[in-house]
């Protein structure tokens, strides 16, 4: 069996030259028995869940694929399942419930998935199984993230031109380039994973379940603010990209001058200005 993805109207095209048949056409008797039934007293079937979607992130929990196990099973048995139970509030396509269900999925040691109410209740008595509910109000706890990451993935945001001035801050002159290199963190530009900071799955899951979040989060406003208003005297900081030693050399250089204009001690021109001594 093969994923095609294709529009509609090569559907017949793909037919003619494949030879496909499409799983919605193919016809089959109905296989009788209630497949909700257990096997047996000692037996739990779990739906394991998954969350499918498009490009456009329009995502959907949906079962990927049952199992059905003993319950003495799950003695020696080292997952941790997140259960979920038949007839539960929680929307399909809500946006909490489906990254929820993609981070737990996709967590190692971790799964999640759907139970019917007897099962729900056999599983519960277990260590193995937690409750959504009870997993996402402890959900820092389950799945601790240090603080660094958690500023890294933060701070990716910022200019990563200005932080890469951050080692030759003691060669410029100008007060505000300076305030604001000071506030960068530690961390090497390279440490910062600006494609991970597009991420809305981890975006939403640190601001919606981690407490450092929202202190990370408002120093980053505070420095993007800065940011563009720094950006407004020195429109050039926003021109170069790569930042080789030797570019950098000729931004310092670039800040300085300016900042002689901006700080009245050099006119537009570049004549520098004389003041009294005592002048105010």
């Amino acid at each position: 069996m093969y994923l095609a993805d294709c529009a509609s109207e090569h559907k017949t095209a793909l037919q003619e030259i494949a030879d496909a048949k499409f799983i919605s056409t193919i016809q089959h008797d109905k296989i009788g028995g209630s497949s909700g039934q257990l096997k047996g007293k000692d037996e739990v079937i779990l739906r394991f869940l998954t969350s499918d979607g498009s490009r456009t992130y329009n995502h959907k929990v949906s079962s990927s694929h049952n199992e059905t196990r003993k319950i003495d099973s799950f003695e020696d048995d080292d997952e941790m399942y997140v259960a979920v139970p038949f007839g539960s509030s929680l929307d399909p396509e809500s946006r909490e419930y489906n990254h929820v269900v993609r981070f737990i999925s996709g967590k190692e040691n971790w799964n999640i998935v759907r139970l019917s109410k007897k099962d729900y209740e056999k599983a519960l008595t277990l260590d193995q199984f937690i409750s959504y509910e009870d997993m996402t109000s402890k959900f820092e706890e389950h799945f601790p993230v240090q603080n660094e990451e958690i500023e890294k993935f933060v701070y990716a945001r910022a200019n990563m031109n200005l932080i890469k001035l951050r080692g030759l801050k003691d060669r410029i002159d100008c007060p505000m380039v300076n305030a604001l290199i000071g506030m960068y963190p530690k961390f090497d530009a390279d440490s910062l994973n600006r494609r991970n900071s597009r991420c809305d799955r981890t975006r939403y899951l640190y601001e919606k379940f981690y407490s450092h979040y929202k202190a990370a989060n408002k120093k980053m406003e505070e420095i993007t603010e800065k940011e563009e208003a720094l950006c407004e005297s020195y429109p050039l900081l926003n021109g170069f990209m790569r930042g080789y030693d030797e570019q950098l050399e000729e931004y310092v250089y670039y800040i300085n001058e300016k900042s002689k204009v901006i700080r009245g001690l050099k006119s537009a021109d570049g004549k520098l200005k004389i003041r009294m001594k005592n002048a105010k």
